[in-house]
């Protein structure tokens, strides 16, 4: 059985960004468990996976959603600007992972980018923006 609570862990040490400049801010937090406070956004967030036994049953399937999290600042900001931070961020987690799949011993040949949609994430309680990309990792 894939040990969800490492995949977590992994996925959250890869998706950490690098800081470029001491003392600058990250280009995301990343939330590998959820959150027990107020996240600081722009969020990476690993939500709960999809999980179905394997087709010999030694093997888990299971779908992951890393949601990229923008906050929208109020009931008068623009839509187009929402967009363009998700636009801002999201294709570069998605690099992150693409490449961390082709390079990262952790994962070997078992995972990788099933797709990308745009919706909307919950935050404890409220819903804001996110480009949600889905990772299948098998184990």
């Amino acid at each position: 059985m894939i040990n969800v609570t490492q995949v977590r862990a992994d996925l959250g040490d890869i998706l950490e960004p690098a800081d470029p400049v001491p003392g600058a801010a990250p280009a995301w937090n990343v939330y590998p468990s959820g959150l027990d406070d107020r996240a600081a956004f722009p969020a990476v967030i690993i939500g709960m996976p999809r999980w179905a036994p394997g087709p010999t049953g030694c093997i888990d399937l299971t779908e992951w959603p890393v949601a990229v999290v923008v906050e929208m600042a109020g009931g008068d900001s623009s839509f187009g600007a929402v967009i363009g931070d998700l636009d801002g961020l999201w294709p570069d987690v998605l690099a992150t992972l693409t490449e961390a799949f082709k390079t990262d011993r952790r994962f070997g040949r078992a995972a990788h980018v099933v797709r990308a949609e745009f919706s909307t994430y919950p935050v404890q309680g409220r819903a804001f923006p996110a480009q949600l990309i889905f990772v299948s990792i098998d184990g």
